[in-house]
């Protein structure tokens, strides 16, 4: 298949997962349990989650240091189980470490993060 076909929609998963909430807002959530994410790390723009699911727009990055996925990109897209975990209990959650994923597609090039 192309590489269209293999990319997410994220329309069709926002249409999945009503919550909205900006970054900052979940960075403050995230600083009310004890995770401080410095600003190289604050790189979640917006996500979309209720409970079971979440999509995330990541922010733009001016310089990527040599990498095709930086770091902080991908430490961004492990911090979506908080959004859902928030959008699932309507209130901050403990913290949850993620350890696992059942698939990851990482687009090469200079692409907006989902």
């Amino acid at each position: 298949s192309d590489a269209h076909s293999r990319q997410p929609a994220p329309s069709w998963l926002r249409s999945r997962v009503s919550h909205p909430t900006r970054g900052s807002s979940l960075y403050d959530m995230f600083w009310s349990v004890g995770l401080e994410y410095g600003p190289a790390h604050r790189t979640l723009d917006v996500a979309w989650a209720s409970a079971g699911a979440a999509i995330g727009r990541l922010r733009g990055r001016r310089e990527w240091q040599g990498t095709q996925l930086h770091p902080a990109d991908l430490d961004g897209a492990l911090q979506l189980p908080m959004a859902i975990a928030e959008a699932s209990a309507g209130r901050a959650p403990p913290t949850l470490l993620p350890f696992a994923a059942d698939a990851a597609t990482v687009a090469v090039g200079r692409c907006r993060l989902w």
